[in-house]
Order: C-alpha cells, then structure tokens, then sequence
C-alpha cells in the first residue's frame, strides 16, 4: 500500500513539473515545396527527411512524383532519403543520401526547394 502511494505521488510530481515547463517560441511555421530528382527525372516512393542544423525542427516528407509537400519551421537543415512506399527506388538511390551530411544543407524560408540526388 506504502509504495501505491509513493508511485501515485511521484506521477502527480512529474505532471505538475510537466505543466510547468517554459518551452522558447519557434518561428511561425512555412509552406515548403520540395521537389526531388535524380539524373533529371522525378524520385517517387521515398521519404526525404531534414534534420535541423541552425534552429527548425525534425521533419519527414513522403515524396511522390518528384513532389514533397509541407509545413516546416524556418530554419537550416542537413537532408537525406529514406525508404518509403517503393523499396526499389530507394535502393536506386545514391548511398551518400541515405544518410545527414552538414557538408549538403538547405536554408528554410518558405520556398520551393529542389534537391538532385545525383
């Protein structure tokens, strides 16, 4: 019975932490356009993810007909391909890409951003 009480205390203590909790304001989010090609044609059934360098937040996009739709928070991030619905054209899909690189990086402000996987 002694240790209920104690769990219960101990979850009411992290809820009330939680509640207090300051987080900083990011910037308002942007409509992004991404568009991805390798060897000039479009890439379809992948993920591209970006993954923040300078301010942003995490973001995953499904890409379909060389197209990637989104909101995204302002923001430089490094990218890469993951598998998505088509495992054959993730695996076309050069290695370097698979995998965030701070030497390839795009700057996020709310525009159209077109990425060549070549």
């Amino acid at each position: 019975m002694k240790g209920t009480v104690v769990r219960r205390l101990f979850f009411v203590s992290l809820l009330a932490a939680a509640g207090c909790t300051s987080y900083a304001p990011t910037p308002a989010d942007v409509d992004m356009l991404v568009k991805v090609n390798q060897g000039g044609k479009p890439v379809s059934g992948v993920l591209i993810n970006f993954q923040p360098t300078s301010g942003g937040l995490p973001k995953t996009m499904e890409v379909a007909d060389g197209s990637a739709l989104g909101n995204m928070t302002p923001g430089k991030y490094a990218y890469f391909v993951t598998e998505g619905k088509d495992k054959a054209a993730f695996e076309t899909i050069p290695k370097q890409y698979k995998e965030a690189s701070l030497d390839r990086q795009v700057e996020v402000k709310g525009e159209t951003i077109e990425l060549a996987l070549d």
